[in-house]
C-alpha cells in the first residue's frame, strides 16, 4: 500500500477503504489499455497518489460516482503512461538498407480504420452498460481471465460472474444492433453462442 501522511485519521481511514475496494479493478482497467503488468502496477500506484491528493472529491467509498471518479484517474493515468511509452519506443532508421529488410505485416490503413471502428463502438457500448456488468465483460474478453478469476477478483461467486456476463451480452446485442445496422445483425444460433 502506498504510505502516505493524511491530516485526520479519518482520511486515512477513507484511502485505506478505497485502496481495499478500488486496487484489484483498478489494475485490470490500467492493465486492459497498457498491456504490461508492471506498467499497469505503476499507472495504478500514480492513480492512488492522486486519489489521495484529491480525496475530499469523493464521496462514500462505495458509491458509484467515487468508482466512476477512480476509474476515470486510473484510465487517464494509464493513458499518459502508454504514450509516454510510445514517445520513448520510437527508434530512428539511420540506415535506408535496413529500411527495406524491415518486414510489414500491419493491417493496411483501411483494415486498420474498420477495425478501430469496430472496438471503439464495441467499448462505447460497454460503457453505457453499469460498471457490476462492464467488469467482468472487460476482464474476460479484453484480458482472457477465467469466470473463476473474475469471481476472485470481483470479490463474488462464479455463477454470478456468469449471470453478469450474460446479461451484459443480452443488453449490448440490441446497443450494437441500433449503432452499426446490419453489420451486429445475428441469426438466433449467432446470439446463443457469443456475443
Amino acid at each position: 500500500m502506498i504510505a502516505m501522511v493524511f491530516d485526520t485519521p479519518e482520511q486515512k481511514t477513507k484511502f485505506e477503504q478505497a485502496y481495499e475496494r478500488y486496487s484489484k479493478i483498478g489494475f485490470y482497467y490500467a492493465r486492459e489499455i497498457l498491456k504490461d503488468d508492471a506498467l499497469a502496477e505503476d499507472a495504478l500506484h500514480d492513480a492512488f497518489l492522486s486519489l489521495a491528493r484529491n480525496l475530499d472529491k469523493i464521496g462514500e467509498i462505495e458509491c458509484n460516482k467515487s468508482f466512476n471518479y477512480f476509474v476515470t484517474i486510473v484510465k487517464n493515468t494509464a493513458i499518459s503512461a502508454l504514450r509516454k511509452q510510445r514517445r520513448a519506443s520510437l527508434v530512428e532508421i539511420d540506415d535506408e538498407e535496413s529500411l527495406f529488410q524491415l518486414e510489414d505485416t500491419a493491417p493496411g490503413p483501411e483494415a486498420q480504420v474498420m477495425q478501430q471502428v469496430g472496438y471503439d463502438e464495441l467499448l462505447a457500448a460497454i460503457r453505457t452498460l453499469k460498471p457490476a456488468y462492464q467488469a467482468p465483460l472487460l476482464l474476460k474478453y479484453a484480458n482472457g481471465y477465467t469466470e473463476a478469476e473474475i469471481a476472485k477478483v470481483l470479490g463474488v461467486t462464479v455463477s454470478n460472474v456468469s449471470v453478469r456476463i450474460h446479461r451484459a451480452k443480452k443488453k449490448l446485442i440490441p446497443l450494437l444492433q441500433q449503432k452499426g445496422g446490419e453489420r451486429y445483425e445475428q441469426t438466433e444460433e449467432q446470439s446463443a453462442g457469443s456475443v
